[in-house]
């Protein structure tokens, strides 16, 4: 008997060749590109917005702060109201102690912080313009404040540079301040530039009435 032998005529691959995995590596690399652009884009997002809530939430606490504080404010031939467009004195009614107080506040831009300062009615009711610079009794309202402009409505005029009831103000209060803050985030402070301070920074701003202002 004679046996019969058949020969492939093709032969089976044993691996991919160097084109193979040249593609394969390429759209491997592509997408590992992508996603590392994704998840960059997702981290500058997420503190972009961290951001902007740690920034609101400090100028809002200030501005709030500082209205509650306009709206109580008293204005006498003894209690004066001085303002300029970077600071403001002035007394008010002011729960001390969990009852209410006449006190002497101040309010000015120290360094990147916003501080507030206070004295004693006796102390207050001494020209203001001493006020401004109190070496005790004064904290931080928020940090990271790079601008505090202050303007003032009364006598038939606005937007007023500065206050002072002895003199223009004819022993009264103004109807109105407009506060407007600069306030950037503690990321920004510590590490960034002076451009990158500068385009970090968000403004707000807000007006408040004074009851029985000029």
């Amino acid at each position: 008997m004679r046996c019969l032998s058949f020969q492939s005529k093709s032969k089976r691959r044993g691996g991919f060749t160097i084109l193979e995995l040249l593609a394969a590596m390429t759209i491997l690399s592509m997408l590992v590109v992508m996603l590392v652009a994704t998840f960059s884009q997702a981290s500058r997002s997420w503190l972009q917005a961290e951001n902007r809530v740690e920034t609101y939430g400090q100028a809002r606490a200030a501005l709030d702060f500082m209205t509650k504080e306009l709206t109580q404010t008293v204005t006498t031939t003894n209690s004066s109201f001085l303002g300029s467009a970077n600071g403001m004195a002035f007394v008010a009614a002011v729960n001390t102690n969990g009852g209410m107080d006449l006190v002497g506040v101040s309010y000015q831009l120290n360094n990147n912080y916003l501080t507030r300062g206070v004295l004693a009615y006796s102390s207050a009711a001494a020209a203001p313009s001493t006020w401004t610079n109190l070496v005790s009794g004064v904290n931080t309202v928020a940090e990271n404040v790079v601008s505090l402009t202050l303007s003032y409505d009364g006598n038939g005029t606005s937007g007023n540079t500065s206050w002072d009831s002895t003199g223009t103000g004819a022993g009264r209060a103004p109807a109105g301040v407009q506060i407007t803050i600069g306030i950037i985030d503690s990321r920004a402070a510590k590490n960034g530039s002076a451009n990158l301070k500068t385009q970090a920074t968000q403004t707000f701003s807000t007006y408040v009435s004074i009851p029985n202002g000029q």
